[in-house]
């Protein structure tokens, strides 16, 4: 029964990601700190924030720790409803949370959205910056991220993209 309820929760999460248009997206997975390695990013209560990695095949994957980084820059959380929820942050003081709302457009093909929602990942630096207010994603403890000022000598600024074999 375990081994049934897994496959069934794996191949739902399959299906959903499969169905999510690839021309889209840059990146989609498993986002590690390089600073705790055993951190990975997560959505928990319409915020973002860590908790323990735990891969991107089954059986240990979940929807709420994928993510899926779009060209255009918004970044779109795995869970239920994900074209429509994507990483966001009204604030341009130094340690803002990000925060999960609705994607401000249609289509991510076709237009740009809210600098709010604007978050590129740099392959160079391994950093995640936010693009309007050039601060990075910095994981700060247990299960906190902020936005600080950018420092690419510092490990919790730092982010692996372990990508989903599914896409």
């Amino acid at each position: 029964k375990q081994w049934y309820q897994r496959r069934v929760r794996a191949d739902e999460v399959y299906e959903h990601f499969v169905s999510w248009d690839r021309r889209q997206f840059s990146a989609v997975g498993e986002v590690q700190s390089v600073g705790s390695p055993n951190r990975c990013l997560e959505m928990r209560e319409r915020t973002l924030g860590t908790w323990f990695c735990r891969g991107t095949t089954p059986p240990n994957i979940g929807d709420s720790h994928i993510m899926g980084f779009c060209k255009n820059g918004a970044v779109r959380w795995g869970g239920d409803a994900s074209d429509h929820i994507c990483w966001d942050t009204f604030s341009v003081e130094e340690r803002t949370e990000i925060k999960i709302y609705g994607c401000h457009v249609l289509s991510t093909l076709e237009r740009g959205h809210s600098d709010t929602q604007r978050f590129l990942f740099h392959k160079e630096t391994s950093t995640i910056r936010h693009e309007s207010t050039g601060r990075c994603l910095e994981y700060m403890n247990h299960n906190s991220t902020f936005l600080m000022k950018c420092n690419n000598s510092n490990p919790n600024q730092r982010w692996h993209i372990k990508m989903s074999p599914w896409f």
